[in-house]
């Protein structure tokens, strides 16, 4: 498989970024004077609906592909 030298600094883009924002999430809670609930239950809901996004979008899918491949492409299970 050939990978361009774009796909490559963009993929390595993506996941910088994705570890700054890591690291300065972290940042932030290290430095906050007092705990903040409303903060908290803001960071826990966005995590929350960013996994939810991910499950319906990335392993629903796959996982839907997979049981085709296996089971052929029949609509078992589906509305």
């Amino acid at each position: 498989m050939d990978f361009s030298t774009a796909d490559l600094t963009r993929a390595f883009l993506v996941t910088a970024g994705a570890g700054l924002a890591t690291v300065i999430g972290g940042l932030l809670v290290l430095f906050s004077r007092k705990s903040n609930a409303r903060l908290l239950a803001f960071g826990l809901a966005f995590a929350s609906g960013a996994m939810v996004y991910v499950s319906l979008t990335e392993i629903f899918t796959k996982s839907v592909d997979s049981f085709s491949m296996a089971y052929g492409d029949e609509d078992i299970g589906f509305a």
